[in-house]
């Protein structure tokens, strides 16, 4: 799943996500590009 790579990346660059990554992954995707 992309959300799951996402959350991957988002661990390895150290950077903290945001609440509720399951209720937000349009704003996740969002972020990341």
């Amino acid at each position: 799943m992309q959300l799951l790579k996402l959350v991957a990346h988002h661990i390895k660059v150290g950077v903290p996500l945001p609440f509720g990554v399951r209720n937000e992954e349009g704003k996740l995707l969002l972020a990341c590009g």
